[in-house]
Order: C-alpha cells, then sequence, then structure tokens
C-alpha cells in the first residue's frame, strides 16, 4: 500500500505495545471470514454518524463492470464491548482508536496499546493509519485508524479513501494469489505456451487448453455453475495508436468473432464486448510496463450468454508484439467480486521475453 507518509506511520512502539497479540506467528489460530470481508470495531454512535458513512462509502461502494451490482468489500461493525474471542480472529481487520473521547467504549479502544503507546499516538497529530500483521491471527491484515478528533476523521477518511482501498485489496489479491495456485499446475501445458509462443504463463490446475493457434489461446475450466476463461492474443505492434481504447475494443471484438462461440455450432453465437456499457480502459503497470487495463461486460452476439471480463494490453519490444490478455467468467447467479479477483491474478503471472 502507498499512503502518504505524512500520515501513514510505522512506529516501533506502536507495533510492539499491542495487548493481546502472540509475537509468533506460528502459534497464532488462523484468520477467518470469507474473501472480502471486513470486520471494523467501532462504537455505535460513530459507526450511525459521520464517520460511519465515510467508512460505508470506502468499502461499500459497487465494483466497477459487474453485470450485477456487489459491493467492493463486506464490510461487518461491532462494537467495542463485543470485540473478543473469535472476532479478534478475523483475517481483515479494522480498530478505530478514538484519543478525544472518555467514554467506557474509547476506553476499551485505548486499552489495545498500553500508555506509553497512547501518549505517544496523542504527540503524533499527523497520524492517521498504522497497520499491524498477524496480530491476533496468522494471514491477518490489521488497519488501526486513529482519531484525535471527529472533524480529523471525517477528513482523512474521505483524503485517504483510496489508500484504504488498496491496502486490503492487495492482501485479498494476494490470498486469491495463494488459492488459485494452492493444488499443482498445469505445467505441461505452461510449459507448451512458452516453448510454442514465447510467453510464461502460470496455468490453474484443471484448466484445459481449448485454443491454440498462431496469435490465439483460450484456456478454460469449465463447471456447472462457473465457467472461467482465459484468452492470450498477440500482433505485430505498429504504433502507439494500438492503445487507443476503441482500437483495443475492436481488437477485442474482432478476436471474439473469430474464435471464442457461446455455441460453436451456432455462428450466431460469437462473443461481443457489450455496446450499451462502454467499458472502462485504464492507464496501468503491468510487472512494470505500460499498459492498459480493461474491464467490461461481454455477451454473446445472439444475446443467450454474458458477463464480467477484465484484460490488460502491452508490448514486448524484443518481439515486437502487442498482446491483449483477458479472463472472462461466466456464472449467472453467483457472486463475481472474488472470482474476477482470481482470474485477475492468473494474468498477472503472465510474463513475456522483456519482463
Amino acid at each position: 500500500m502507498n499512503l502518504k507518509s505524512s500520515v501513514y506511520l510505522f512506529l516501533t512502539v506502536l507495533l510492539f505495545a499491542c495487548k493481546g497479540g502472540s509475537t509468533d506467528e506460528r502459534t497464532l489460530p488462523p484468520g477467518t471470514g470469507k474473501a472480502g470481508e471486513i470486520l471494523l470495531v467501532i462504537d455505535s454512535a460513530k459507526w450511525n454518524g459521520p464517520i460511519g458513512h465515510e467508512l460505508r462509502v470506502t468499502f461499500n461502494s459497487p465494483v466497477e463492470d459487474l453485470p450485477h451490482s456487489q459491493s467492493m468489500f463486506e464490510l461487518r461493525h461491532v462494537g467495542p464491548l463485543a470485540f473478543k474471542s473469535i472476532l479478534k480472529e478475523a483475517k481483515n481487520l479494522i480498530l478505530l482508536i478514538p484519543l478525544y473521547e472518555n467514554d467506557s467504549q474509547s476506553k476499551r479502544m485505548r486499552s489495545l496499546f498500553d500508555q506509553k503507546s497512547i501518549d505517544s499516538l496523542r504527540a503524533s497529530p499527523n497520524l492517521f493509519l498504522v497497520e499491524k500483521k498477524n496480530l491476533y491471527a496468522s494471514n491477518q491484515e490489521v488497519l488501526f485508524i486513529i482519531g484525535h478528533s471527529e472533524n480529523d476523521l471525517v477528513e482523512n477518511l474521505v483524503k485517504y479513501r483510496d489508500g484504504m482501498r488498496r491496502f486490503f485489496n492487495l492482501a485479498e489479491d494476494k490470498r486469491a494469489l495463494k488459492n488459485v495456485y494452492s493444488v499443482k499446475e498445469e505445467a505441461m501445458i505452461t510449459n507448451r505456451l512458452s516453448k510454442e509462443h514465447n510467453f510464461h504463463l502460470r496455468v490453474p490446475y484443471q484448466y484445459r487448453l481449448v485454443t491454440d493457434n498462431d496469435g490465439f489461446i483460450w484456456l478454460r475450466l469449465p463447471g456447472q455453475e462457473i465457467d472461467r476463461n482465459i484468452i492470450v492474443a498477440y500482433k505485430t505492434y505498429k504504433d502507439t495508436s494500438d492503445f487507443n481504447a476503441q482500437n483495443l475494443v475492436d481488437w477485442r471484438n474482432k478476436i471474439m468473432k473469430e474464435n471464442v462461440f457461446g455455441d460453436p455450432q451456432n455462428p450466431d453465437s460469437y462473443v461481443i464486448t457489450e455496446p450499451s456499457i462502454p467499458p472502462t480502459v485504464k492507464q496501468v503497470s503491468f510487472q512494470g510496463k505500460y499498459a492498459k487495463k480493461i474491464t467490461g461486460l461481454w455477451k454473446t452476439h445472439d444475446i443467450t450468454m454474458g458477463g464480467p471480463f477484465v484484460a490488460y494490453s502491452f508490448v514486448d519490444q524484443k518481439l515486437n508484439r502487442i498482446y491483449y490478455v483477458e479472463g472472462f467468467l461466466y456464472s449467472p447467479g453467483v457472486e463475481q467480486r472474488e472470482l474476477m479477483r482470481e482470474l485477475d491474478m492468473v494474468l498477472q503471472t503472465f510474463r513475456t521475453s522483456d519482463m
């Protein structure tokens, strides 16, 4: 996470003075909770006021480019007096520490630290966020939100909204990557793609190679409820106009029309980009290279199937190739946020000859 250093400080006294935690991760219980779930410890008055509103905007806003609305995270809140036992083992944990009130709930939150730490907090008016890993459980990410006043809290929650989202998204990305490759990989397919196409992609267990042509590869993991797909396309790089948003969408549509069908026996079932909802195209860094990230919705031309997709486009300068790598999902009636996160993590294992 890259929160600004003026508010994101690692105070040694804080990191080693939290009460109730273990100094040895091996003795900790495993973190609990569903993927994308955050436990927030906050009193009811703050939860129902401006502070709670900003926290809900931060973590409960909808994810872009999903066919059905789903929030970025599942935010659960509990009061300070209820924060004990198994609740402390949540994988994602936010602890709001108010320094400006002396009610029993505020005192309870401050009691998580010794007095020397509280004095250090009060002496650091620019301190807003502090991270701690594995405080009460293994595989746990804890974010302390430090409040010097209510106005200070509200202003900083707005100002550093994106940084807090990145913090927990990064934690969930790492867990998703580990989960995808928790069992054996399809090394034979990975090696074949490397040998025949000069790129490397970690192919997860049970994915099968549907199409293997010069310039187009389709990998698929079908299931009764969830159908996961990875495609890789490449062509000779022309110039920077290849990165134009409309040109990328046009290239995607050409790739899909020629290669991907909902029903191979029905030529009208080819895949297109949903025209009524333009995809989101952003400039990003992909493995340290200039790239465009595209997220949006797809459907078959005969409107029998549809779902979300995520893709990246970038250039291999050694081979003078522009690549388009995409993960798309067909899972009607199934929540898709974490499934798309997993597909994104697979795409990010992609390497070219100059990466």
